[in-house]
């Protein structure tokens, strides 16, 4: 079987498993680019986050309207009634009401109810539930 095909079926399987163990309040989803690149988004009600596969936040979306406010960094602060806020070492720990926590690694370890473990070996994410 071709690498590409491998990596479709075990995305499409990875998907059926984050599909069973979703609740209304989080939704986990594997994005698979043709170059191979992944990422996962976690949704919650009032926001998304995009993770690499080590766990960084790549990027995140507020579902909001409203006033935008910045930091003195220049960091966004609030759009609407959605407060952000950063840590000391500059990375998001609270979107809303949800908490970010990170590990030793710097990779986020759960966002509200929603827990992200890696694998030890490779240092991947390797499960999202909650």
């Amino acid at each position: 079987m071709p690498a590409k095909n491998r990596n479709a079926f075990l995305v499409i399987g990875f998907l059926i498993f984050l599909a069973i163990g979703a609740n209304a309040q989080s939704k986990a989803t594997a994005y698979l680019t043709e170059e191979g690149n992944l990422s996962f988004k976690i949704s919650k009600p009032t926001f998304q986050i995009i993770l690499s596969p080590k766990g960084k936040i790549t990027n995140y979306v507020i579902n909001a309207d409203g006033d935008i406010d910045f930091d003195l960094e220049g960091r966004l602060k609030k759009m609407g009634t959605i407060d952000i806020s950063y840590d000391f070492n500059g990375r998001i720990n609270r979107i809303g009401t949800e908490q970010i926590s990170y590990d030793f690694d710097n990779r986020v370890t759960q966002i509200g109810t929603t827990k992200i473990s890696y694998s030890f070996i490779t240092g991947k994410v390797s499960n999202i539930s909650g």
